[in-house]
């Protein structure tokens, strides 16, 4: 009888702990490993705000214009249309770029060249 009273509560005991386990992993809450969940909202959240910074803004400005190098005179975010755009203003030689660049796809909004007396 003795030997029966300690495996009934052995298998008490592991019972108790798989619906535990089980119950914790229906519920969706996270163990010290599970980083595949955090992964997938990270990712998840990071395709959603993903943005151009201001030197990507004017590398786009730059091969654009055709250009290596130039005096950046101007690079700050704003407002065009209702687009979130960055103002990018350069010269090189007696040539005055503004550009806008759509801050969420990189993509040119307008440009314009004009010649600097």
């Amino acid at each position: 009888m003795k030997k029966f009273d300690k495996l009934g509560k052995s298998l008490i005991g592991a019972a108790t702990v798989t619906c535990m386990l089980f119950a914790a992993g229906m519920t969706g809450v996270p163990y010290y490993g599970s980083s595949f969940v955090a992964k997938s909202k990270v990712s998840k959240s990071y395709k959603a705000t993903k943005k151009i910074i201001a030197d990507e803004a004017k590398r786009i400005a730059l091969s654009h214009a055709g250009v290596g190098s130039a005096r950046f005179k101007k690079a700050k975010l704003d407002y065009e249309n209702g687009v979130r755009v960055y103002e990018i203003e350069f010269k090189v030689g007696n040539l005055e770029y503004e550009y806008d660049i759509n801050v969420s796809n990189g993509a040119i909004v307008s440009s314009s060249v004009e010649v600097d007396d």
